[in-house]
């Protein structure tokens, strides 16, 4: 199974709010690296909670992780934060711009 680095339009949320997740939503790192480019251009719905552990805000780049899975993030605006935070990620997925 190919591993695609997917970017996923974001709003963040501390982990410690609960949600309500839509039926079809994608919950889980595991459930994102699962798509294909294809499945993932289609703008598909996710709500999962993850680590930062690499944030450049000057560079607007964002990776979180859960678990052994980890993807790139991509965020409408500045946020604050720092390696080790826990984040609410909700967005919706977009295909790889990285050719595999």
């Amino acid at each position: 199974m190919k591993r695609l680095i997917l970017t996923i339009t974001v709003l963040f949320a501390y982990a410690s709010a609960a949600w309500a997740v839509p039926p079809g939503t994608l919950t889980s790192l595991r459930a994102i690296h699962a798509l294909t480019n294809a499945e993932a251009s289609k703008g598909l719905p996710v709500a999962f909670q993850a680590t930062v552990t690499y944030y450049r805000g000057y560079e607007r780049t964002l990776f979180v992780q859960d678990g052994d899975a980890a993807i790139y993030i991509s965020y409408p605006n500045d946020l604050k934060l720092v390696p080790g935070d826990r984040v609410l990620v909700q967005g919706k997925t977009q295909k790889s711009s990285i050719p595999l």
